[in-house]
């Protein structure tokens, strides 16, 4: 089967935190419907965006997610906060392929978002360099154009088109979400603090001009293709509070010369490979 297929897959589960039964994935975040036959659903346009109005047929209230942008879609594009008086709160994995955006602009009322502006199928690259929420979104935050929870301790998305080669996370991060970092290409070097435990899936996937890494002595997991084709990583430094190295979190990264690995790895699978 095609490795990008796999990848794509993989990925998919990953961004939306489905259960994928080869790699251990966060699913902390997830929202289900319990009450989903009570809801009817209508679809519309309204300018870039296709969305859905989702009516519960018990309290009549009713709330919009938009499922997709339109790919021509370029430069800054704001998010609306409402349609015909109706909140938009839910932007499903609508901006894939809109690789022309430059800016997201995330309004008040929006409470579920996932940003992946890049096709895993596709070569081409994203021109996202920044994504900003309204101070009074009470889900979401961002910092220099960087998508985090609104207490900070989870890192949405660093867009793959940022400036700067270098990046602290921030100590206030405890989870850095599945391809947070996806392809960013500006990306040198990245320091990951002890108060990450553990290194999601794909974290850190396709960043290909990534060549140092530094891991905090306190990280413990780092997770299925999380450096996987980091193609410009020639060394890293695995800390001894590291516990499990999942398969494939530093596959393809094909200069990679040198791992230190801590004593302590109870599963290392086929990380290397």
């Amino acid at each position: 089967m095609n490795f990008k297929k796999i990848l794509s897959g993989v990925l998919a589960c990953a961004v939306i935190g489905s259960a994928f039964p080869y790699y251990q994935i966060n699913c902390e975040n997830i929202t289900l419907n319990a009450n989903a036959e009570d809801s009817e659903t209508t679809q519309k346009t309204y300018g870039l965006f296709t969305y859905e109005i989702n009516e519960n047929t018990l309290t009549g209230d009713r709330e919009i997610t938009i499922i997709e942008c339109d790919e021509s879609a370029e430069g800054v594009v704001d998010i609306p906060n409402e349609i015909d008086g109706i909140p938009v709160t839910k932007v499903k994995n609508a901006f894939i392929d809109c690789i022309k955006i430059t800016d997201i602009n995330i309004p008040e009322n929006i409470t579920d978002i996932i940003i992946l502006t890049e096709n895993i199928e596709s070569e081409n690259e994203s021109l996202l360099k920044s994504i900003n929420v309204d101070e009074n979104n009470k889900s979401y935050s961002s910092a220099d154009g960087i998508l985090f929870s609104k207490d900070k301790t989870t890192l949405y998305k660093y867009p793959p088109a940022h400036k700067g080669d270098t990046y602290e996370i921030p100590e206030t991060v405890s989870n850095i979400n599945p391809a947070g970092f996806f392809r960013c290409q500006q990306l040198k070097s990245v320091n990951i603090p002890k108060s990450v435990e553990t290194i999601s899936i794909a974290s850190f996937l396709e960043c290909k001009n990534l060549e140092k890494v530094t891991i905090e002595y306190g990280v413990q997991c780092i997770e299925s293709l999380a450096f996987s084709r980091c193609s410009s990583l020639k060394e890293i430094d695995i800390p001894s509070t590291v516990e499990y190295i999942y398969g494939g979190a530093f596959s393809y990264c094909t200069s990679l010369e040198k791992a230190n690995i801590g004593a302590k790895i109870l599963n290392s699978g086929i990380a290397l490979s």
